[in-house]
């Protein structure tokens, strides 16, 4: 296995061949979302999760584009600035989202499937809120779900205790 280190503020290309699978299909589906710009994802596995997650790119201002077994999401010109956005019982696009849209201005609103609720994402929300983040929890604090007010986190060293979920 080759590993390449991209320092920060670097800009990387290239093309990796990953077998299908949900949880690297999720982190596709991030990347693309904190990217902000154009990426192919080649064999995406199809699953509930990820059809969620393909909503939730459309939502927060991409298209897609099929080319066989490619799909291409690119950005809109105009970026929402709103959305209320369907994890249903995906646990990894929740956490994933929770964190990220932190970074993209405008107000989230994560909702889904009750059960989804009864996982504690605390020790995250607090970790992103040392940041800077601005997390409302909606029913209960640490959990979901949550109103993001996304912008820009300050940066900064925080720990966070993965033990709870």
């Amino acid at each position: 296995m080759t590993t390449f280190r991209v320092p920060a503020g670097r800009v990387a290309h290239g093309a990796i061949a990953v077998p299908p699978s949900k949880s690297v299909s999720h982190r596709y589906f991030n990347l693309t979302l904190l990217s902000r710009s154009p990426v192919s994802i080649e064999r995406s596995l199809e699953a509930e999760d990820l059809t969620l997650f393909g909503r939730c790119l459309e939502q927060v201002g991409f298209e897609s584009r099929e080319d066989g077994a490619t799909t291409t999401w690119v950005p809109v010109t105009r970026t929402p600035t709103s959305a209320e956005i369907d994890c249903g019982n995906a646990g990894t696009m929740y956490r994933f989202l929770l964190a990220s849209l932190t970074t993209i201005a405008g107000e989230w609103v994560l909702t889904g499937k009750p059960r989804l609720f009864d996982r504690p994402v605390g020790a995250l929300i607090d970790a992103l809120r040392n940041l800077g983040a601005r997390i409302d929890c909606r029913r209960r604090e640490g959990y979901g779900p949550v109103h993001i007010h996304g912008g820009t986190l300050r940066g900064g060293s925080v720990e966070i205790d993965a033990s709870e979920s």
